[in-house]
Order: C-alpha cells, then sequence, then structure tokens
C-alpha cells in the first residue's frame, strides 16, 4: 500500500466517513492513477479535467458516476495532498425533475365518469366533499390491479384534506 493511500485511509477514518464513500473516493483516485500510470500527487488540474470528459463522453458514465469520481478527487487534492489548487473545481448541472400534471376538479370529474363505474365501490362516491371553487396543489393518478384509474388529492386550497381518495359530489 503506497503513503498516499495510507493517508487518505487515515485522513478519512478521521472525518467518519462510511465503508461506500472511502471505497468511492479511494476508487476515484486509483482511477485516475491507473488511466494516466503515475501517482496521482503527479497529474496536472488539466489532466484531471481531461479524465472526467473521458469518464463522461468516452467511457458513457452517468453524470452521478462522475461526480462522485469529482468529489472523491476533491477529497484527496484537499485533505491528502493539501493543494486544493489541483481539486477539480467542475460540476455537472442536473436535469430537471419533471413535475406532475396537476388536474382541476371539473377534469378529475371527467375522467373518473369516463371510466366504467360497475368496478368502482358504491362508497366511492361518497367519500369526499369537494368545494368546486378551491384550487387543488397536486393531484396523484394510480391505476389499479384491474387497470382502473384511482386520484388521490396530495394538496387542497380548501374544502378537502390532503389525502382523501377523490370521488363525485353527492348530487
Amino acid at each position: 500500500m503506497t503513503e498516499l493511500r495510507k493517508k487518505m485511509i487515515r485522513a478519512m477514518e478521521l472525518r467518519d466517513l462510511s465503508r461506500n464513500s472511502q471505497r468511492s473516493y479511494l476508487n476515484a483516485v486509483s482511477g485516475l492513477t491507473k488511466y494516466y500510470m503515475q501517482p496521482p500527487d503527479k497529474v496536472t488540474k488539466q489532466m484531471i479535467e481531461d479524465y472526467l470528459l473521458y469518464l463522461k463522453q468516452d467511457k458513457g458514465n452517468a453524470l452521478t458516476s462522475v461526480g462522485s469520481v469529482i468529489t472523491g478527487l476533491k477529497f484527496f487534492y484537499h485533505y491528502v495532498v493539501g493543494d486544493e489548487q489541483l481539486s477539480p473545481s467542475c460540476t455537472f448541472a442536473k436535469t430537471p425533475r419533471k413535475l406532475p400534471t396537476v388536474l382541476s376538479p371539473e377534469e378529475i370529474f371527467s375522467v373518473i365518469d369516463a371510466t366504467d363505474n360497475q368496478h368502482i365501490p358504491q362508497t366511492f362516491d361518497r367519500e369526499v366533499q369537494i368545494d368546486l371553487d378551491a384550487q387543488p396543489r397536486e393531484v396523484s393518478r394510480h391505476v389499479g390491479t384491474k387497470g382502473l384509474s384511482h386520484f388521490f388529492l396530495l394538496g387542497f386550497d380548501a374544502g378537502v384534506s390532503p389525502g382523501h381518495q377523490l370521488g363525485q359530489p353527492e348530487a
């Protein structure tokens, strides 16, 4: 075991990193070492950036995997080598999360009315009274075992408590 590896393991144990984090950080540094076939403390910042691009573009690693390598290398150059100039300063932008479609109460009722109501329990129609003037914040759609769609309110401004199953208002 090299002196740098021992020093890195010691630094990680002093900071109480989990075994998985330690393994990931060591793999990041050893990957860089194997790629250039020289000690990681002899690698330039340009070489580190080229290695990260190689992982992302040529090897096709996911951004989260490359992000783990960046974190491991930052730890190594900050706490082990003590040269933050070599620490990778790049980050990759995350893909924005796709938000769920929010339906109005009228749209929900039209979907419920379009289903085959024979399979819906009779109590379903009376489970919730909905104030049609209230604005829904989020509605979740769940397809049941028989292919039936069930809609659940995850939040509502007025008239209903979150988590209630939607039904038609009483006539």
